[in-house]
Order: structure tokens, then sequence, then C-alpha cells
């Protein structure tokens, strides 16, 4: 009877005197599901050349304490580990100091010991042949946590019409436009929640696989861009100007090959809003040209002065009038 009733005690205790730091830890070693981010689609111009696209790296991290792995394994093959870690990976430590640290991070227990924040495509795979690495996450020890980051090839060129997406920033650009497109959908992979709250990989698989998002065609023009943007530059410099805007459009089918959108800066001129896009003012000398452009196509003028004089309705006329020179 007594240890029935120390027994029930002891359960009072733990379900809600304790009950609030024992869920807690259950909550820090669970299983848990986590979103494995999709590969955004890239963005092209009309030629196939990119100008934004996700590229993958990879965070190299060690499991020093797996169960799979044996001291005497571990023991045998860490020089060699060294070495190539050395050799390969982070030339600042010699072989030697590399096994040293292993040792040093085995001993603690360290579940979780970062080698190298950020490895290619390519060398995350010659990783994998590294002794010990070479014999999987659990007898070896190596975790490879893929990152996807998005590269502009073309730095600022068109950066503003390319536009970009980031935290706690509203999208902006064909990026934010069609992030619906290029988004895709995340895929599900099983984590291990460890104390200090990281997250460790029960397997190099995922679970539900994400799926990448459509690429953007666009009819940019980047050697188009790049005439446009260092002209509007020089245009800028010469006259002092704060902000500038300059398009290009093939006028055959309407396609924008170009737009340029610069604001001074103390680098110089930098892209830093998309007046194209986004700025109101008034039309002024450039609705002439809309209202050429009418004439012309329905006919009513020629491309000459005299005919555009001789043949104008009311309104153009008097802009003509004391007109000495066609230059004038």
């Amino acid at each position: 009877m007594l240890l029935a009733l120390a027994i029930l005690g002891r359960v009072m205790v733990i379900q809600w005197v304790e009950g609030d730091k024992w869920r807690a830890k259950a909550e820090k070693s669970q299983l848990k599901y986590v979103p494995v981010e999709a590969e955004k689609g890239s963005i092209l111009t009309e030629n196939g050349a990119i100008l934004a696209s996700s590229v993958a790296t990879y965070e190299l991290r060690m499991d020093l304490n797996s169960s799979a792995m044996t001291e005497e394994n571990f023991q045998a093959n860490v020089d060699s580990l060294g070495w190539y870690l050395s050799r390969f990976i982070d030339g600042t430590r010699s072989s030697r100091e590399w096994a040293q640290l292993l040792r040093k991070h085995r001993k603690a227990k360290d579940r979780y010991f970062k080698i190298h924040p950020r490895l290619s495509v390519e060398k995350a795979e010659l990783v994998k042949t590294f002794p010990l690495f070479n014999q999987g996450q659990f007898k070896g020890g190596a975790i490879l946590l893929e990152h996807l980051e998005r590269q502009r090839p073309f730095g600022g060129l068109a950066s503003r019409t390319v536009g970009s997406i980031r935290k706690g920033a509203k999208p902006i650009g064909l990026e934010g436009k069609y992030l619906s497109v290029i988004s895709g959908e995340d895929g599900m992979r099983l984590m291990q929640r460890l104390p200090g709250d990281i997250l460790l990989p029960i397997n190099d698989l995922t679970e539900i696989a994400p799926k990448p998002g459509k690429d953007i065609v666009t009819t940019l023009d980047m050697g188009m861009q790049d005439i446009a943007h260092h002209a509007l530059t020089r245009a800028l410099t010469t006259h002092n100007a704060e902000s500038g805007v300059a398009i290009v459009m093939d006028v055959e089918t309407g396609f924008i090959r170009a737009m340029v959108n610069l604001d001074k800066s103390k680098n110089g001129f930098v892209e830093l809003y998309n007046h194209a896009i986004g700025s109101s003012v008034e039309p002024g000398s450039v609705f002439k040209l809309a209202s050429y452009m009418a004439l012309l196509e329905d006919g009513y003028v020629t491309l000459t002065i005299w005919s555009i004089w001789k043949r104008g309705d009311e309104i153009l006329q008097p802009a003509f009038e004391g007109c000495t020179h066609a230059r004038d």
C-alpha cells in the first residue's frame, strides 16, 4: 500500500508539478517534419541568357556522436579525413589540426559540428568520397544541408526590372509579380530536434520531394540593356541629373528590349527604383511623338518639315510659324 501511494504521489508530481519541464524536454527531442524549400524557376532573356536563378550550396556538418559510428572506425579514419579537409575544404587548418579538432568534438559528443558553411555542388559531391564520410550519414557522420541562393549573373543590369524577394521587404519586379509561378511547391523532411533547438536530418532523403517552379522568359536583350545603361549613365553624369530612365522598345512587336532606371547615390548611378513603371509624371514632349506617329500612320503627313507645316492642322501649324531653317 505504501509503495502504491509513493508511485501515485510521484505520478502526480510529474504530471502537475514538473509537467512543464518534462513537456519542454520532450518537445526538444521529438521528431518533426520541416519544409524543404523548392527550387525557384529561372528568369531568362528571349535568347535564353539567365537573369536570375536558384543555385544550391551546401552547409557541411558532422554528427560525431552517431550511434552507428564506432570508436575503432573513427580513429582509423580521422587522420585521413583531416588531410582531405585541409587539402580540399579549408586549408587554414593543417591536417593534424583538423584531426585534433574532430577528436575534441567527438569527445564532447557533438552531434552538429560545423565544418564549412558554404560548399558548391561539386565540392559537396567530392565530400561524399572522403574517408569516413564515404560510409554514409550514420557510420560516417557527414551531414550536408542544402541552401538555395538566388543569383543574378548580370549584377546590377536591369536589377529593378528583374526584381527580388527579401524577408521583411515587399517583393518587387518580375520576381515579385510572378512569385506564385516561379516558387514551386515545398517538400517535407523528417528531422530530429536536439537540445539547443538543433534540427538533425533523420536520413539523406526527403519524404516529400519539392517541386521546382516554372521559368519565365522575358523580351529583354542584355546587349541592348548594357548599351542603354551606359548611355544613360553618361547622360546623367554630363547633366548632373538626379535620376533618369531609358526604355528601348521594338516598334514592330512592342517588346521591351531594355529598361534602365538610374538614381544618383554615393557610389554613382545605381538602380534604386523602377521609375519607368512606378513614377507618375507628365508626358511632356513625349506626347508629341505619339501625336506625330498617329499622323504618319493615318497618312496626314510625310517625313518632311514642309509637309508637316503645310498639311498640319491648326494645332500643329503655329508651332512652325517663324521657322527659317529646317533645323529650327
